[in-house]
């Protein structure tokens, strides 16, 4: 998915007829919690940032969050970083030692010299890495995986909605 088609929202229909508004909000908070708990670990306090807001006049649920975790949601290409040339980049080294590196305008996206031919000099023919390039990451779908989990507990409560309000009405 390219960098620019992350949504800032996503509505997903949930059939809220019987339900009371206060039981609304419920719904909310069980799909909000069916997603954060299925969401990145490593992101630190982002699934507090997730936000599933009911929309009364549609009868759907509005799920927002910051736009990195969309990005781990939907999946992202491999990109060179040319935002990074100019910059110094503090590098770790599996010794813990820190190493800075300049990404400038003739390195960012350049094919990275690993060997060379000890008698010749030339650059062993074999797998260049492109340096400064972001690898990408697979979809998580975490959001998607957290609704398909939610929905039998949502149902659940619009049963007891509606059995409530059948009861209410006699």
């Amino acid at each position: 998915m390219n960098r620019r088609e992350i949504p800032s929202r996503v509505e997903v229909d949930i059939m809220q007829s019987g339900l009371y508004p206060d039981q609304q909000s419920i719904v909310a908070d069980v799909l909000r919690d069916h997603i954060a708990l299925l969401s990145p670990k490593d992101t630190g306090k982002s699934a507090t940032q997730i936000r599933v807001i009911p929309d009364d006049e549609n009868r759907r649920l509005m799920i927002m969050m910051p736009n990195h975790l969309w990005a781990l949601n939907n999946g992202f290409d491999a990109f060179i970083m040319r935002g990074l040339i100019g910059k110094t980049i503090p590098i770790r080294l599996p010794n813990g030692m820190t190493i800075f590196r300049r990404a400038t305008e003739e390195n960012v996206g350049a094919h990275r010299i690993t060997s060379r031919d000890p008698k010749t000099g030339r650059i062993q023919v074999g797998n260049k890495p492109i340096a400064w390039r972001h690898p990408g990451h697979r979809a998580l779908q975490f959001v998607q995986q957290g609704i398909q989990r939610a929905k039998p507990v949502m149902a659940k409560m619009v049963i007891e909605a509606s059995l409530r309000r059948m009861m209410d009405a006699r």
